[in-house]
């Protein structure tokens, strides 16, 4: 964990800030309406006919309804804009410039977000597990996770996941990332620093899914493959024990009544300084009797 909680904090489970609010076509409608009776009423004119979408009053007020969403979206867009967890693009490369961070190119913005929550760490030179993770991270695109450890007081080990093939890197990326964190002015002197690639886990997962009769099993299947693969991807880092739970519950898409697991037999649990990689999904189906 880092000072920040940046390596943990899933933004994406944050409450919506109360600076964006939640548009309703409908409700602006009824309250424009609801405001023009009353004014007509306060000049003494009987208006009942808001019900009527042919009359010019709510035609007025349905125009105007549709210009205050515009304005109100983009208000709420100005607000995403200046937000990490929702900026995105240029904006968040203005964000980025606020903590010293600049995109790589071609970098997505979901990787460059993680490095901007990362880059206060940073600050301290390499002297947190969120710094050394900051510095490792930002020497190349194809860095998909660092794992960083120590074995013994003042003796840290990084172990470097490519986003490449299995996720294990090239000589030449552990290189770039070693000569980085060896740097004066970003390693400690009381540190000790070993980088090395992280070692690579490789698993299955084989399910047999209990259909209904009537749903295309095929289209089942598809939609279990494509949950599962979100799950694995997400997964993919150093240290992170695949469960397989998580696996089964991932596959229970709808219409699967049950799961029986053929493969992993348990948890697929990894070192420090291990990843897993899934080599392939095999799915069946079964219609229930």
């Amino acid at each position: 964990m880092t000072r920040f909680s940046a390596t943990t904090l899933d933004l994406s489970r944050l409450p919506v800030p109360a600076v964006i609010k939640q548009l309703d076509k409908d409700v602006i409608l009824a309250e424009r309406l609801e405001s023009l009776k009353a004014r007509f009423e306060a000049a003494g004119i009987d208006y009942d006919v808001g019900g009527l979408e042919t009359d010019p009053g709510v035609i007025l007020q349905q125009e105007d309804t549709y210009r205050e969403l515009l304005d109100k979206q983009a208000i709420n867009d100005a607000a995403k804009a200046v937000l990490t967890p929702y900026a995105t693009g240029t904006d968040l490369d203005a964000l980025g410039i606020r903590f010293g961070v600049l995109r790589h190119e071609g970098e997505p913005d979901e990787r460059f977000r993680h490095r901007i929550q990362l880059a206060p760490d940073a600050y301290s030179s390499a002297g947190t597990a969120g710094a050394y993770r900051y510095h490792a991270m930002s020497v190349a695109l194809d860095i998909l996770d660092v794992g960083i450890f120590t074995t013994s007081p003042g003796n840290v080990t990084v172990a470097v996941l490519s986003l490449e093939g299995n996720g294990a890197p090239s000589d030449a990326t552990v290189a770039l990332v070693r000569n980085r964190l060896l740097r004066d002015d970003i390693r400690p002197l009381t540190d000790a620093v070993t980088v090395k690639a992280a070692r690579i886990a490789n698993y299955v997962v084989s399910f047999k899914l209990l259909v209904p009769d009537g749903p295309d099993p095929s289209l089942v299947i598809a939609a279990a493959r494509s949950s599962l693969e979100m799950l694995i991807a997400e997964r993919r880092v150093v240290g992170g024990t695949i469960h397989l739970s998580a696996l089964a519950a991932a596959a229970h898409v709808a219409n699967v009544l049950d799961v029986a697991v053929l493969a992993p037999a348990g948890d697929v649990e990894v070192a420090q300084d291990e990843a897993g990689y899934c080599t392939d999904i095999i799915l069946a189906s079964e219609v229930a009797q």
